[in-house]
């Protein structure tokens, strides 16, 4: 779709861009599982087609006619979109954490300081909920 984007005038940032390949395997229970997160060794014939899929580079269309060319991240690597820090496994771990941190921070701050109780209220509502409920 980048070259939809150069036609009305933008780009893609290859610092801003990543790429996942989503190699899923039956998991022998009845789900799935990503290659990369597999807890066992992996046999030879796996590991050679691991290798095979690590070294496959990825690039984004750019304006000069040219490509550039982007990370690859694994399944379990979570990136920060619109203040959500998503994965492409689904799991939801690093956006918890960050949501605990901000609730960490913001209630030692409003315990250090010595603001009327109407203030704390109003920066709770304003601050810290509106910024937990969309993200940062």
């Amino acid at each position: 779709w980048g070259g939809f984007l150069q036609a009305s005038g933008g780009a893609l940032n290859p610092g801003k861009c990543s790429a996942t390949v989503h190699n899923l395997e039956p998991d022998g229970k009845g789900g799935w599982i990503y290659p990369d997160q597999k807890k066992e060794e992996p046999s030879r014939e796996e590991e050679a087609e691991g290798e095979e899929l690590d070294d496959l580079p990825f690039f984004v269309p750019q304006g000069d006619n040219d490509a550039a060319q982007i990370k690859r991240l694994s399944t379990d690597h979570a990136v920060e979109n619109l203040g959500l820090y998503t994965r492409p496994d689904g799991k939801s771990d690093n956006h918890f954490e960050q949501m605990r941190e901000r609730v960490t921070t913001w209630t030692a701050q409003i315990k250090s300081g010595t603001i009327p109780t109407r203030s704390v209220w109003m920066s709770y509502t304003h601050q810290l909920w509106a910024g937990l409920r969309y993200g940062p």
